[in-house]
């Protein structure tokens, strides 16, 4: 498996765990089995703004890195056809 293959299915899993953790922790909160001292709308907004933030920075991170591997790859591709 490419190296940038091996980013992209990261890319997934982090952001899995990104958005699954925050789901989790609302329904924990929701269900009142977390209690956070604060009003539970107010740690439900604070994570849910922290989720929001967290997905398209780790997304950014990624598809940067795959784009760098993915055109160093194509050139040892080419350098090694020729």
């Amino acid at each position: 498996m490419k190296r940038s293959t091996r980013v992209l299915i990261l890319l997934v899993v982090f952001e899995a765990l990104v958005i699954g953790g925050g789901y989790f922790s609302i329904t924990q909160i929701r269900s009142g089995a977390w209690d956070g001292g604060t009003q539970p709308e107010e740690l439900i907004k604070g994570i849910s703004e922290t989720v929001t933030m967290l997905v398209p920075v780790i997304g950014g991170i990624f598809i940067f890195l795959f784009l760098l591997l993915w055109t160093a790859e194509r050139r040892a591709r080419k350098a090694g056809s020729e």
